[in-house]
């Protein structure tokens, strides 16, 4: 699995581009806006850094946040920061055995400002992950999640996005147990989100 594929993709959506007036733009971010909806994830385990390869991740659940600012920033930074957390209460590992899993993270998200209708974001955060089975076996059942991830949004509707993101997934009990080799993952996510739109003075 390469990151090159995906950082093609993400710059091609980003670039601006002209809209015709019959093209909608799909709906803005502005502070304080309130964004839920739903989430599908699935994964694998990668041979990295003492991690144990042999492991397959599925997960659904919900999301909810907030933007938090204004779009600040020179150029194709120029962006605006939000805050999210992800419940998700059927995280299943497929190890030896099926781990069903209990997972909560909370992350941070910038939305670049570059195009109208393609948005690109990036995300990072960590979480904690409740489960049926030690993952990997022979250590923890309570593990933590550290990861990041880039993505691309397109509209749906009018107060309707859905994003497209791949992450980099760690879980690890942060040396509660011993021994710790952790779990390192690529994942894939889909997102359905609702904007809830500020309410005007």
């Amino acid at each position: 699995m390469t990151l090159l594929p995906i950082l093609a993709l993400t710059l091609a959506v980003s670039s601006p581009a002209q809209e015709s007036p019959e093209e909608s733009p799909g709906p803005s971010l502005e502070k304080g806006d309130i964004q839920f909806g739903i989430v599908g994830s699935f994964g694998a385990a990668l041979d990295l850094f003492d991690g144990v390869p042999d492991a397959e991740l599925l997960a659904v659940g919900a999301h909810a946040g907030k933007v938090l600012t204004d779009a600040g920033g020179p150029g194709l930074l120029c962006g605006r920061l939000g805050v999210d957390l992800e419940i998700l209460p059927l995280f299943l590992v497929f190890q030896d055995s099926t781990s069903y899993g209990l997972s909560f993270t909370l992350l941070g998200q910038y939305f670049f400002e570059v195009s109208s209708r393609f948005r690109p974001f990036a995300s990072f955060g960590a979480g904690f992950l409740y489960s049926s089975e030690e993952i990997p076996p022979d250590t923890s059942r309570v593990n933590f999640t550290p990861q990041v991830g880039i993505g691309v949004r397109v509209p749906g509707g009018k107060s309707l996005l859905y994003s497209f993101e791949f992450r980099l997934h760690h879980i690890s009990n942060a040396d509660l147990v011993q021994p710790n080799p952790g779990v390192n993952s690529w994942m894939v996510q889909f997102r359905a989100t609702f904007l809830k739109r500020r309410s005007k003075p």
